[in-house]
Formats: C-alpha cells, structure tokens, sequence
C-alpha cells in the first residue's frame, strides 16, 4: 500500500512539475506576445502622430501662404489707388488675427515703392530709419505691436528673397522672442507686384 502511495505521489509530483513549466511556458508566451503587441502599438501610435503631427504643419503652412498672398494682393491695390502709408499700415494689422497659429503680418516695399517721398517718414512707426514703409505687426500679450520689419541694416532674407526672386518663399525655422517665452517661427512670403514689377515683399510669421 506505501509502495503503490509513493508511486502515485511521485506520478502527481511529475504531473505538477510538467504543469508548472507549461504554465511557464504559457506565460512566458503572454508575456512575449503583449511586449510585442504593446511595441506595434507604440509603433503605430507614434506614425499616426507623426503623419498628424506634418498634415497639421502642412495646414497651417498653406493658411499661411494664403494669407501671405492676400497681404500682398491687398497691399499693391492700396497702393495702385493712392490711399496713404497709414491706410496700408492699418490693414496689415487685420491680418495677425486670422489664424490662431499666426504670430506676425508685415509687409516691406523698395525704397520709393509706396508713392515715394520716404524720408518724409524717417522712423516713423511702421518705417525703417530711412522712411521705407516697413509695417510688422506682431502679437503680444494678445494685442498686435507695430515694429519695422527690417533690420538696422535695411535688408532682410525673408524679405529679399521673394522680392529677388518674385516668387513664394518659406524660411527655415527661426526664433523670436514672445514676452518671456522662445517661439519657434516659419517666415511665409510672397512678393509684391504693381505693373509687373516687384516693388516689395509681404508675408507671415507662423508659430509652430
């Protein structure tokens, strides 16, 4: 009787030792299965934000060209039918509100590009040192801020490049100052035509 109680509790013991690394076996493959599953997860979480993350950039890129393109459209109208420095000015101003991910709207005509005269309007807002009509407005604290758009040097990429060009141009990502805080910056332009010539340039800030 001991001699068949020892065998069958060796036989259970054998049972429960297979069990056990089945068991093992069995979670070692749950175990394997969900580190992959979660990986694949991780995977196609980050490419859907990814291809969300660019779809929402190349939205707001293509806002900002429109725009661009109505500040210029606009301006060489205002200018072509006489209305003053102050008018245009006023109405690059309109334009910063028109998209939540717009920082800025400027413009910069060539020097003598908006009815000439421009010494007469040296350092005034919205001009650069030499009178040349320059208007940036920008959002701060929530409230457009009239600057000029050009350096002390009188000369800027984003501007120059369109106006040489005579064509749209994006610049590279650039920082600016907003209060305290950095913000990361696209320049949009588009040049401005009167007659056929290019007689300026005018453009958005997106924030990205």
């Amino acid at each position: 009787m001991k001699k068949g109680l020892g065998i069958r509790l060796k036989t259970l013991l054998v049972l429960g030792a297979i069990q056990l690394i089945i068991l093992g076996g069995l979670v070692a493959v749950v175990a394997i299965r969900s580190r992959d599953a979660i990986a694949s997860l991780s995977y196609y979480s980050t490419e859907y934000l990814s291809k969300s993350y660019a779809a929402e950039i190349e939205r707001r890129l293509d806002t900002a060209q429109t725009v661009a393109s109505s500040v210029s459209a606009t301006l060489s109208g205002l200018r072509d039918a006489g209305l003053s420095r102050a008018d245009s000015i006023d109405l690059v101003s309109r334009f910063v509100s028109v998209s939540d991910s717009l920082f800025a709207a400027w413009a910069v005509f060539e020097p003598g590009g908006y009815g000439g005269d421009d010494a007469s309007y040296a350092s005034y807002p919205g001009h650069d040192p030499d009178g040349r009509l320059s208007p940036y407005w920008s959002l701060e604290d929530g409230e457009p801020a009239l600057s000029s758009a050009l350096d002390s040097s009188g000369e800027s990429t984003f501007y120059a490049e369109p106006a040489r060009f005579g064509a749209t141009r994006f610049s590279e990502p650039h920082i600016r100052m907003q209060g305290q805080k950095q913000v990361t910056l696209i320049s949009a332009s588009v040049p401005i035509i009167s007659g056929g010539s290019v007689i300026g340039a005018a453009g958005v800030d997106l924030n990205i």
